[in-house]
């Protein structure tokens, strides 16, 4: 498909602590844990050299190389804190698969998060194929239009009085939604960047990154028990749509 293609890594961190759910991420949906859904779409990709997941714990190990994924090392304690950020996970990823030399820094990694079950493989593929296809686009991250216009979301002062979040100038133009500017919401289905980007941003994301838009048309990123409710009915749904 893509002559003298980079290699593309899928990073699925998954750590074994939860505050709001035991075990969330190996929890089941529809008989089949949590990290199930990300690793086949993973695996379903059409560009997706390799399926690695990042993890402290050792069950959540032997049930991600059961679905097909590699566990080529086990992430530090220190790395798995609520604290902890997506780059110093990611930094880890890199070290540990050799990927900082000079060889594979053309290399495209590609960031997953397992709480969100009803991704679909074609988005991840359309993310990769906007680095592959264009020289000037580094990073690429999935969204979705926004719901409700942020424009109408208010914040508290200390005297508990509503006060606009964003710019009050919007509203001299614009007061019918119809009339407010279109919004998107970052939906963490799909995050992509080159390597050597990510090595010379130090940060992630970066500054400049290309947005996709989202096909699958349902959303649930999984963080209490009621969410694993809902993408229980909507994999349902899903499935009796196809």
């Amino acid at each position: 498909m893509f002559s003298n293609k980079p290699r593309v890594i899928a990073l699925i961190p998954a750590r074994g602590g939860s505050k709001s759910i035991k075990k969330k991420n190996i929890r089941l949906v529809n008989g089949k844990p949590l990290i199930y859904y990300t690793i086949m779409a993973a695996k379903k990709s059409k560009l997706i050299d390799r399926v690695i997941v990042s993890t402290d714990d050792k069950r959540i190990k032997s049930i991600a190389i059961k679905y097909g994924a590699e566990v080529p090392f086990i992430r530090p304690k220190k790395l798995s804190q609520d604290h902890i950020l997506d780059y110093p996970v990611i930094l880890h990823a890199i070290k540990k698969l050799k990927l900082n030399s000079n060889k594979q820094k053309n290399d495209i990694l590609v960031f997953l998060r397992p709480t969100m079950p009803l991704r679909s493989y074609k988005d991840i593929d359309v993310g990769i194929k906007e680095i592959l296809t264009k020289k000037n686009v580094k990073c690429i991250r999935s969204v979705r239009e926004a719901t409700y216009p942020p424009f109408w979301i208010r914040r508290l002062d200390k005297n508990k009085y509503l006060k606009p979040l964003v710019n009050k100038t919007v509203f001299k133009k614009a007061i019918r939604r119809q009339d407010l500017p279109k919004t998107y919401i970052c939906d963490g289905y799909v995050d992509a960047i080159k390597i050597s980007y990510l090595l010379k941003e130090k940060k992630f994301p970066p500054r400049k990154i290309k947005s996709i838009y989202s096909k699958t048309r349902h959303f649930v990123d999984v963080d209490n028990k009621e969410d694993l409710v809902i993408a229980s009915v909507l994999l349902n749904i899903i499935k009796l749509i196809k």
